[in-house]
Parts: C-alpha cells; structure tokens; sequence
C-alpha cells in the first residue's frame, strides 16, 4: 500500500514537500503541534518510543507559543506579555531554543530573525483580512524592534524584554523540535523512520526494505524526484499564506531590513542534517541574494533548490 508524506512550510501553507513509501506498516501517531497535522512513524521500535517522541513535540509547541499560555509552563506568550524590564524565568528547553534561535540569527546575518513578532502579527491579520498592511505602522514597529532589546541570561536561566519587542519562533521552533526526536531516536538506536512535519519538515531514518530511501519530490516541479535517507528537509514558500491587492503580493516572509513582505522567491527548498537549522536558513534565503545563498549553503553543508515562480527550477545544488 503507497503512503503519502506532505510537509509545508515555515508559517504554514500550501503542500510543496511530499514523500512518498511503500515501506511495511510501522508504528505512527499523528498530533496537532505548530498549527499543523504532524505525523510520526517507526519500523524498529515499539509505541513507547513513538510516544515519547510526539511528547518532544507536544513540549516544544507549548513552549513556542506565542499567542496562548498554558498551566505549569512558562513560555514565549508569557515573555512577551510580561511587564517590561522584568526577567522572566524559563526552562531549559526554553533556554537553549532561544540560545539556538539567537545562533542562527547571526548566522543568517539577521535574515532569519525571532524578534519580529509585533509585524509579523500585523501581517498575520492582513493576510486573513486580506487588507493592505500599514507600510507606515510596519516602519514605525521596525524600528522599534531595531531599538529594543532581548536579553538572555543563561546562568539565571531568564529572559529579559526591553522596549517594544516580542519573540515569533514560528520559523524556527517546529524544525528544532524534529531535530529533537531526530536525536532522540539516535540516543536509542531507533534508524527507521520518517516524520513528517506538516507545513514545514521532514526528517527521514532509513527506509526498510529499500536502500535508496524514500522518494521525494516538489509539488509544482513536476519532474523532480530524489531518493534519500537519513537526512532532514525544510522548505520555505508563499504558496499559501498570502494575497494581492492590485497587483501588489503580500506574503508572511518579512525581510527584518525592509519590513517588506515581498520575497525574491517562491520556494527554498534545503536538505542538511540539522533541521533547526535548516528552517532558519529556509526562511532567511527567501529574502537573500543567489550569492548569498551559495555563500552560505557551502559554508554550513547544505544542498538547496531554489524556485522564482513555484513550477521552475531557478538555481539548485548538484545533489538536490
């Protein structure tokens, strides 16, 4: 029986990632986590670890959230809403994914950015209004995010907001959380596996009874197909979170320079290992030039497939 894998993208839209398996019946759960169906399945293991693996997921969504709180945990909603100048205690967890997030900011050069949470929720209630975003408010919050100030203090183990500032991991969290049950199954030698991620990841074990591992392809690229294992992938696209008024796009992608909404393309596909990482970097080059992008895929390893109208090809690395 075929089995059919989709991930999206960082945000949440359109399918464009998909994989397909004709591998035998394993173990599976599918939870709701980052606003998406998330599904997980195992051909070595018993429940319990499949069980353990979507608890990973459960504990990152609650942490990441940034739009409701939850008992017993305190996370990024609770940060944001706290009086101002107050530090805030969190968990470890909370604590690296913030410390990682910062990482990968500076990696990206400030192209992937977890500090823009006041635009992008402006540009969250355009794109389900389908109205015109405020270009001036945008300036004005932009520039209020560019004189505030996020401080973390890992040895108290709190986080500080200072001005008016607020974090948005949802470019991040989901592919930190996959690379989670990605090592936890490496710390108990489970290494047949797929999950899928939804709207942005997938992260692939092997494939039992196949030594090409699962074929994947594009949606829209209509002659793409690989064949991979034990490796993770993220895309980034404006194929479902966004809207025209006029001729003009209005996208969730924001460029943390500009405010702008408008991508210089359609879909980023990037293959690597760690998939935080690469639902950082997936989102950043949607706003980054061909240079940058081959500048920064050799420096941290990573194999990208980059598309300007969602059915093309524009630039690609020879393994992807």
């Amino acid at each position: 029986m075929k089995k059919v894998f989709y991930a999206f993208l960082s945000f949440m839209f359109l399918p464009t990632l998909f994989s397909c398996s004709s591998a035998p019946q394993g173990v599976s759960k599918e939870i709701y986590a980052f606003s998406t169906l998330i599904n997980i399945t195992a051909y070595d293991c018993d429940e319990t670890y499949v069980n353990a693996a979507a608890q990973i997921l459960e504990t990152y969504n609650k942490l990441a959230d940034n739009f409701l709180s939850y008992s017993g945990c305190i996370n990024v909603n609770d940060i944001n809403n706290a009086p101002k100048e107050t530090p805030v205690a969190i968990s470890d967890e909370l604590l690296n994914l913030l410390i990682f997030s910062e990482k990968m900011m500076a990696a990206t050069d400030g192209y992937f950015d977890p500090y823009l949470g006041t635009i992008t929720s402006l540009y969250k209630e355009a794109i389900e209004s389908e109205t015109a975003p405020n270009m001036e408010q945008i300036a004005e919050l932009l520039k209020k995010r560019q004189n505030g100030q996020v401080t973390i203090d890992s040895v108290n183990k709190t986080v500080t907001l200072s001005g008016d500032i607020s974090i948005d991991l949802g470019a991040i969290a989901k592919g930190y959380a996959l690379n989670k049950v990605k090592e936890y199954f490496a710390g108990n030698n489970i290494t047949h596996y797929i999950v899928n991620g939804g709207l942005s990841s997938i992260v692939l074990g092997e494939k039992p009874n196949d030594e090409n591992g699962y074929s994947v392809g594009v949606k829209g690229l209509d002659d793409y197909v690989v064949y991979l294992k034990n490796v993770s992938l993220a895309t980034s696209s404006i194929s479902e979170q966004s809207f025209s008024i006029n001729g003009e796009l209005y996208t969730h992608i924001i460029n943390p320079f500009t405010g702008s909404s408008k991508p210089l393309y359609s879909l980023v596909l990037l293959k690597g290992n760690d998939a935080g990482m690469l639902d950082a970097f997936s989102t950043a080059f949607m706003n980054m030039s061909e240079e940058m992008i081959v500048t920064k895929a050799e420096e941290y390893g990573f194999s990208y497939l980059v598309s300007k109208d969602g059915s093309n090809i524009y630039i690609r690395s020879t393994d992807l």
